[in-house]
């Protein structure tokens, strides 16, 4: 499966994190355009860059994700969002799906799970 078109950034204040995105995503033809930490980086980067897609962590450090989803949503509505979180979090993970996430990766995160997930929603 080639999913070229199909461009993603990734918001993650945890380096390792998002590595392990990066790796994960690689094989399957994803194209990964942008990492960022925080959510004046993100925005800016989903401006200039203009993603298929972003995933973002629910809890990043010095930012509310849940209204950078909002943010993304009202202003980027052709960006797909997705939510990380672990299964500790998942209230934090219900709202991000009533902020603008359409789906949640749960970590630690399933290679199969994580590109079924995107293709359903990426087309």
């Amino acid at each position: 499966m080639v999913n070229a078109l199909h461009t993603i950034l990734i918001v993650d204040d945890q380096p390792g994190q998002r590595h392990e995105l990066v790796e994960l995503l690689r094989p399957y033809g994803y194209v990964v355009i942008g990492e960022c930490s925080d959510g004046q980086d993100a925005l800016e980067k989903v401006h200039s860059l203009r993603p298929t897609a972003c995933i973002i962590d629910v809890t990043l450090r010095n930012t509310d994700a849940l209204t950078l989803m909002a943010r993304m949503r009202r202003y980027y509505p052709e960006t797909t969002l997705f939510a990380t979180a672990m299964p500790s979090q998942a209230q934090l993970a219900m709202e991000a799906l009533t902020r603008g996430a359409v789906d949640i990766l749960l970590r630690p995160f399933g290679r199969r799970t994580v590109v079924n997930i995107l293709s359903r929603h990426l087309r």
